[in-house]
């Protein structure tokens, strides 16, 4: 069951019971305390009075009703639907999150890997745009170190 639907049960309830109480005697009463009550029996203290309702509704006031209560339920829908936007647009940020940080962790790991085969003294190759393999020089490879442990303080802290 739809959760705003608990909200509009009891004012359905209302409309469909307004025409069994139009018979009924309602008394309404304020307690010691200041309270306002409303009862189908006469309270136990004498300062009570009885309630009159309306047998039944004019045409009019019907419309008005179901406008109403028309009105009611096309804010719930609204509200449902502001809601609903909201919770995707949180969970497609928190997934944008997610991923961002996975990238990041996986970098962080690749650069951790590299600078640990560079700082072995053994040839080390990279594998270019095309797939052939570039090997480091002795020359450049204190540069490369530079740039990954660069990267390391930039995607592992």
């Amino acid at each position: 069951m739809n959760p705003s639907a608990h909200f509009l049960w009891p004012a359905l309830a209302a409309c469909l019971l307004l025409p069994a109480l139009a018979t009924a005697e309602i008394y309404k009463w304020v307690d010691e305390s200041g309270a306002v009550h409303f009862g189908d029996a006469p309270p136990r203290q004498d300062d009570y009075s009885e309630v009159t309702i309306k047998k039944s509704l004019s045409d009019r006031e019907q419309a008005e009703g179901r406008a109403r209560l028309d009105k009611l339920l096309s804010d719930q829908e609204k509200r449902e639907r502001v809601q609903h936007d909201r919770e995707v647009r949180e969970s497609k940020r928190l997934a944008e999150r997610q991923r961002q940080e996975a990238e990041r962790t996986q970098h962080c790991l690749d650069a951790r890997t590299d600078l640990q085969t560079l700082l072995e003294a053994r040839p080390v190759y990279w594998l270019n745009e095309k797939g052939e393999r570039e090997y480091v020089s002795d020359a450049t490879r204190p540069a490369a170190i530079r740039e990954l442990r660069e990267r390391i303080r930039i995607y592992c802290n």
